[in-house]
């Protein structure tokens, strides 16, 4: 069977993809932070951290099969490791915001004489 992945994109422009990720995994968090403390997260809020997952899934499914068919010694197996390890934690913070979007909010709490009094 033939493998149709599209090769990786060079080493500089592997940096630029993850200072792009790096970006969007930001935005990710921030909005992760505004859904808790508003209570609402926006459908489109939700989809843009589902594509960025998928994305990073998609980059770090491409690494890691470049990484095993590279052979011994080239030169650009140091970069793609420390790229790999890179995209997984923006992966890891994505996923986690993600979780946070989607999880249900709790009941508002409100506090009176420091004792939570359910609103």
């Amino acid at each position: 069977m033939l493998d149709r992945r599209p090769p990786l994109p060079s080493l500089p422009l592997l940096a630029d993809e993850i200072a792009h990720w790096s970006v969007a995994a930001d935005r990710c968090r921030l909005a992760a932070l505004r859904t808790r403390s508003s209570g609402t997260a926006s459908p489109e809020l939700v989809a843009d951290a589902q594509e960025a997952q998928h994305c990073l899934l998609m980059l770090l499914d491409q690494i890691a099969h470049d990484l095993e068919i590279m052979p011994a010694g080239h030169p650009d197996f140091a970069p793609l490791l420390v790229a790999q390890v890179s995209l997984t934690a923006l992966l890891e913070c994505v996923s986690r915001s993600l979780d946070r979007l989607l999880e249900p909010l709790p009941q508002a709490v409100r506090w009176r004489a420091g004792v939570p009094v359910a609103a």
